[in-house]
């Protein structure tokens, strides 16, 4: 994500690196992003755990079928 204007980058204005927003507002977008980050994770965890041990059972039945695949059938 960004926050700013997009100005044209020539002959190394990216290295002048301004902004139209304060110190107080940059800090205010950081917060918010780290919550919903930290928030999303404690979600993508509760989901995993609650469904593990359906997604155990795919994972074993999927190696099972790379397996079966793998191995030459007699004729």
């Amino acid at each position: 994500m960004a926050w700013g204007s997009n100005n044209q980058v020539f002959l190394g204005e990216d290295l002048m690196h301004t902004r139209d927003y304060s110190d107080h507002t940059s800090q205010i977008i950081d917060d918010e992003v780290e919550r919903i980050l930290r928030e999303q994770e404690v979600r993508a965890i509760e989901v995993l755990t609650l469904h593990r041990r359906g997604l155990e059972s795919l994972t074993v039945r999927c190696s099972s079928t790379k397996h079966s695949m793998a191995t030459p059938q007699p004729n």
